[in-house]
């Protein structure tokens, strides 16, 4: 069986557009209907990935 390793790192998926709701992950700040954004997923543990939002600006 292969071991899988866990790095906390995140990976930039692609550019879209979020769901209503959202806030960048990165700076707090809502994430407005058109504004582009980076579909970020971070694997865990414990469960499925969770899925988060940046603007295109703040990616680090």
């Amino acid at each position: 069986m292969a071991a899988k390793i866990e790095t906390g790192a995140s990976s930039d998926e692609y550019v879209t557009y979020a769901p209503p709701g959202y806030k960048c992950q990165s700076c707090g700040k809502a994430i407005k209907s058109l504004d582009p954004v980076r579909r970020v997923h971070i694997e865990r543990v414990s469960g499925s990935p969770v899925v988060h939002y940046r603007h295109t600006g703040c990616i680090r």
